[in-house]
């Protein structure tokens, strides 16, 4: 997964969260949750999930309200950082 401003993030363990605390760690982003979101990777197929986050998480601009499989070219929204997933 690619940020915006070019930070990259690898997605090889079977589960990651994001957040400002998670394994993908944004301190700076006040509207993202502490633990925000996490990844979970099956054999390289990738599901986003929200931890009940205070902001929402998005896909493409949707907001999900349970699990979701997310593809290359997914743009993944967290409090106001934005993700592209790469390389599914």
């Amino acid at each position: 997964m690619q940020t915006k401003d070019g930070k990259v993030f690898s997605i090889s363990s079977t589960e990651i969260t994001i957040g400002r605390k998670g394994k993908i760690a944004f301190p700076e982003d006040g509207f993202m949750s502490r633990n925000h979101a996490k990844i979970i990777n099956v054999s390289g197929s990738l599901t986003l999930q929200d931890l009940n986050s205070q902001n929402g998480t998005f896909i493409n601009g949707e907001k999900i309200h349970q699990s979701q499989k997310i593809k290359t070219g997914d743009k993944i929204k967290c409090g106001n950082t934005t993700f592209t997933v790469q390389n599914v």
